[in-house]
């Protein structure tokens, strides 16, 4: 293999529960005040939940909580 090789890794589809997007599929990454996150996140959540955008850009605030399963 060379140095230009790519490495495949299996892509894991998170669909949101509640929040104003119920049911959207999580898209990775998304950008929350001007920071990027690859992974469902608790910032700014009141409740410690972790939560994601359903955009790549928050700009339409819309967002659900993530499956309590979800492993990173």
């Amino acid at each position: 293999l060379s140095a230009w090789s790519l490495h495949v890794l299996p892509v894991q589809q998170y669909f949101t529960l509640e929040g104003n997007a119920f049911g959207k599929p999580c898209m990775f990454p998304f950008m929350y005040k001007q920071q990027w996150y690859s992974e469902c996140t608790t910032v700014e959540s009141q409740d410690q939940r972790l939560w994601c955008a359903v955009e790549t850009k928050y700009e339409n605030e819309l967002w659900g909580y993530c499956p309590t399963n979800c492993e990173y």
